[in-house]
């Protein structure tokens, strides 16, 4: 019996295994890189997702603070427009009487009411336009209502009390006399 020889392989058969084995594992690779380019893409448009929710929810916290700070400021706002009311009232209770701006106290209630409305003014205070406008009910409250000829139905014709917004937020309508026209009997 002879001894078994092992077979020896020739250079050419173990360059051609090499490259054999060299060529499964670069498609291997290839193939992991495929799956790992995927998975980066599915990562980068989580990223991108979270950015654009992360930008929103600055731009709406941002908002909200604005909108918070706005009606903190109306309270304190709103409070004073009875002064405002007091001192336009006491004006036209002076000139009412005869009193001009060249009366020392009638002077001095307009300068004062003309700083403190600049004041308010400064955070947003806008008066509302109501004599001579259509009525509004968002913006005008009916107190009472007259037929004047020649005046078109619902005409604010008089402000019994003037209204203010703060900003966009209405702080007070306007509470005005509007026209009414009287529809004609067997209309």
């Amino acid at each position: 019996m002879q001894p078994h020889k092992k077979e020896e392989k020739t250079p050419q058969e173990h360059q051609k295994e090499g490259k054999e084995a060299f060529e499964a594992r670069l498609v291997e690779l290839e193939k992991r890189l495929a799956e790992e380019k995927e998975k980066a893409g599915q990562f980068r448009e989580i990223a991108q997702r979270v950015q654009a929710e992360f930008e929103n929810f600055a731009k709406r916290t941002e908002k909200e603070k604005a909108e918070h700070e706005n009606i903190a400021g109306a309270g304190v706002i709103a409070s004073l427009l009875p002064v405002l009311d007091s001192l336009d009232s006491a004006i036209f209770t002076m000139e009412k009487h005869g009193k001009t701006e060249k009366d020392e106290g009638l002077h001095g209630l307009v300068l004062l009411r003309k700083q403190l409305f600049s004041v308010l003014e400064k955070d947003g205070l806008r008066p509302i336009e109501a004599v001579g406008k259509k009525f509004d009910p968002s913006m005008h409250e009916c107190f009472l209502s007259a037929h004047e000829n020649g005046k078109e139905d619902e005409i604010v014709l008089e402000e019994i009390q003037k209204g203010y917004t703060l900003n966009s937020l209405l702080l007070r309508p306007s509470k005005v006399k509007i026209n009414k026209v009287q529809e004609k009997k067997g209309e």
